[in-house]
């Protein structure tokens, strides 16, 4: 959704489709991230993405675990014990990736994805607009629901963050 929106933002600015293309693919593709974790392990452990001890004894500990895509690779950041633990973590992922790489959150589209339950998008949201605005961001964050395609691989009750440079400052 961030990148769509950027693009129709660069069409409006006279940007060409090549231009458009290039820029969304080169300078903005390095800015993106997409920060989540998810409700339990059974999706994981059924897709094959984590083994059936892992996810059984991740489901007795109630452990989350926090995932990064970034350039086109998912990784693990971490692990939680809670729901919200999970969520709070998320957040700190985000403030340390703006602290580590010297950037301004003002500069960045945001957009929080939730999966089933739109009262846990909306909550998260509002924590993750304060910690925006505490950073000197200017806009909030969109809120979305995540389609069924990924929904599939995470389970129903999937929830992060998403961001990406704004065309403006690539």
């Amino acid at each position: 959704r961030l990148y769509v929106i950027e693009a129709a933002r660069m069409q409006k600015h006279g940007y060409s489709y090549e231009q458009t293309v290039n820029k969304l693919m080169g300078q903005m593709r390095d800015t993106a991230r997409i920060i989540f974790t998810v409700g339990n392990l059974d999706y994981l452990q059924h897709g094959g993405r984590i083994g059936k001890v892992a996810g059984i004894a991740g489901s007795i500990l109630n452990l989350k675990p926090l995932i990064t895509l970034a350039d086109g690779s998912i990784d693990s950041s971490g692990i939680a014990r809670s729901r919200k633990k999970s969520m709070l973590k998320t957040i700190e992922l985000i403030k340390s990736y703006f602290k580590e790489n010297g950037e301004n959150p003002k500069n960045y589209a945001f957009a929080v994805g939730f999966g089933y339950d739109r009262q846990e998008g909306v909550f998260y949201r509002e924590m993750i607009n304060t910690v925006l605005k505490g950073l000197g961001a200017e806009d909030g964050a969109d809120l979305v629901q995540i389609g069924a395609t990924i929904c599939v691989h995470t389970g129903p009750f999937a929830l992060g963050a998403g961001f990406v440079k704004r065309f403006e400052f690539c």
